[in-house]
């Protein structure tokens, strides 16, 4: 029994490193950007990100 409904296999990840610097300014748009085009696509389960407080971060 699983508790949320999951689309038919294969399933892929999308996994990326990034070093925050001084010029990275328009990053939080541009991932947002990125966001809100993953969630037009049916099967997109959503995102987890950590290390939020460090300027290295992994998606």
């Amino acid at each position: 029994m699983s508790i949320v409904e999951m689309p038919e296999p294969p399933y892929y990840a999308v996994i990326f490193t990034l070093v925050r610097t001084e010029t990275s300014g328009r990053y939080h748009k541009t991932a947002l950007e990125m966001l809100r085009l993953a969630g037009t696509i049916a099967a997109f389960l959503g995102i987890a990100k950590c290390g939020a407080e460090s300027p290295d971060m992994t998606s």
